[in-house]
């Protein structure tokens, strides 16, 4: 396909032809992985075999896991986060709810829990300012004295303050 000076070539590679249940014997045989293993083992969900989506998943992510002298964290969460996404596309509700379990044991899991809690405080935070200004406002503060009370109570600078008056006070 031509558009303009660029020409795309688009070659079709089927990975139905590979069986992963040969590469998940060797590799479990093993126990270990090693580099050249990687690029199959993210797309064996893709490939033919007898063995079950998730089952390739779950031994996905435990081989990969045991990898971590191998691999750097920033590479191990990597491959674990194309594996999931494969999962997300390929598995049902009840088989997603195990990956999930086994993801969240993961470093990846960990990151994943820890940024959800820190949204959760932002959140709570945000929710807990528009409740003090509306409540100020109700008890007739003017927004010199709410301003003052919301940097007190959530020792935020005057700037953030301000402007969150200016966003909940109506």
């Amino acid at each position: 396909y031509t558009e303009g000076i660029n020409t795309y070539r688009v070659k079709v590679i089927s990975l139905k032809r590979k069986n992963a249940d040969r590469l998940f014997k060797k590799l479990l045989k093993e126990q270990k992985i090693r580099r050249k293993d990687v690029i199959p083992l993210l797309f064996s969900p893709l490939m033919s075999g007898n063995m079950p989506v998730k089952n390739r998943i779950l031994s996905g992510l435990k081989l990969i896991q045991n990898g971590e002298s191998l691999f750097t964290n920033d590479e191990i969460q990597k491959m674990q986060a194309v594996l999931y996404a494969f999962a997300n596309k390929l598995l049902n509700t009840a088989e997603m709810n195990e990956i999930r379990e086994v993801i969240a044991m993961t470093k990846l899991g960990q990151m994943i829990l820890e940024d959800g809690i820190e949204r959760g405080i932002e959140r709570g935070l945000e929710k807990g300012i528009q409740s003090l200004i509306e409540t100020c406002k109700e008890f007739n503060l003017s927004k010199k004295e709410t301003l003052i009370r919301i940097i007190d109570k959530f020792s935020l600078s005057e700037e953030k303050a301000q402007s969150s008056i200016d966003k909940y006070w109506k």
